[in-house]
């Protein structure tokens, strides 16, 4: 899910949605783990923000990237089958379209399953 998609993912999982900075430009966004979605692209990376909500990282997920605004930039469920980013990788340029390729490559490497650490 992008956006508002990580933040249903947060809520549909027991997490909760909370006002935060409003952001509208770009952010550099800092990865805490390995993750095949951001394979190639150089930390920190700076990725497009429109959004004035923050998600709490609900019980079976765990956070992949932090931001200095944000502690729950992208997350990822624990059995590895859902992903969330808050950031827009649509409206980021050379990372952005790098990790949707990541993305088509896991989906065709894993045929749609889990990734595990």
């Amino acid at each position: 899910g992008i956006c508002l998609g990580h933040q249903a993912l947060a809520l549909r999982a027991g997490g909760s949605v909370f006002r935060g900075p409003e952001r509208r430009d770009r952010d550099e966004i800092e990865p805490v783990e390995d993750h095949p979605l951001l394979a190639g692209i150089a930390a920190p990376v700076v990725m497009r923000e429109d959004h004035c909500e923050g998600v709490s990282v609900p019980e079976g997920f765990r956070v992949v990237a932090r931001s200095d605004h944000y502690d729950n930039e992208m997350m990822v469920s624990k059995d590895g089958l859902r992903i969330g980013v808050q950031f827009h990788p649509e409206a980021s340029g050379e990372p952005g379209e790098t990790l949707f390729r990541n993305f088509v490559a896991f989906v065709r490497e894993t045929g749609g399953g889990v990734w595990r650490p």
